[in-house]
């Protein structure tokens, strides 16, 4: 009888709260938040656009000691390039664990290295790398090169190949209009990216001011995955709160604590 009133406790624990995702399609993250009584609405500010991969499955990446992946985006992008050709002397460094999971089912591999936080300054400093060693780095063409400048002065020959492009997307008005009318409890933002995007799409749109007072109000609550995409909320002059852990999971597990309190 305990444990059937802990689960039913747990699956109820955001009983009621409306969360809103900015992606266009659910993953383990809905579920779970469904099962925990949210009603989940998807609002993509983003597209992905398909650059094409210059590496072949065989023989070029055979020459790295690390591939570096730092989101599961860019492992669905080599997904079916590299499918059961990951060389095993290679190691695989991943970001954190979502981006592991996607390499495992990817590329049939364990992630060798990840770091204590789930950020790519933690990356460049954690990795356990020898001087001289070559790396390859799989991120967004959109992404900065702070890795690879960290990365090389620690000695690594970088090599970065960008197989996808973010693009800006318009989010539905029918989930900004649900946002502004305060029918959402939680805005989860999963990454820098998704903060710019989602901020240009409100300018475009008209609507930024309304969304900022909203935030800042408390009636509903801008929650970010980590330190990077903070400091871009921050930068956009949207009050949010962070995750202590740096995962989706540690998204859900902060609006469990907040809509309890």
């Amino acid at each position: 009888m305990f444990l059937h009133e802990a689960v039913s406790f747990l699956m109820m624990s955001l009983k009621g709260s409306r969360v809103l995702l900015l992606r266009d399609h659910e993953g383990p993250e809905g579920r779970r938040l469904r099962q925990l009584g949210a009603k989940v609405l998807y609002a993509p500010v983003l597209r992905r656009k398909a650059l094409g991969a210059s590496l072949k499955p065989t023989g070029r990446i055979e020459r790295f000691d690390w591939v570096i992946f730092t989101s599961a985006t860019g492992v669905e992008s080599m997904g079916m390039l590299w499918k059961g050709n990951f060389p095993r002397k290679t190691k695989l460094a991943c970001i954190g664990p979502q981006t592991a999971r996607a390499a495992a089912d990817a590329f049939e591999k364990n992630a060798d290295f990840m770091p204590s936080a789930f950020t790519s300054q933690a990356m460049t400093q954690e990795i356990p790398m020898v001087r001289g060693e070559r790396i390859l780095l799989i991120r967004s063409a959109n992404a900065d090169e702070r890795m690879d400048k960290n990365l090389r002065r620690r000695g690594a020959l970088i090599v970065r190949r960008s197989p996808y492009r973010l693009q800006e997307a318009a989010p539905p008005e029918a989930a900004l209009k649900d946002l502004i009318r305060g029918n959402i409890h939680f805005v989860f933002f999963g990454a820098a990216s998704q903060a710019r995007a989602f901020t240009a799409a409100c300018v475009n749109l008209g609507v930024i001011g309304k969304i900022r007072r909203l935030l800042k109000g408390g009636g509903c609550r801008a929650l970010a995955i980590g330190p990077e995409t903070k400091k871009a909320l921050d930068g956009c002059v949207i009050k949010s709160t962070m995750a202590k852990t740096h995962t989706f999971g540690g998204l859900i597990d902060l609006a469990v604590h907040l809509w309890k309190t």
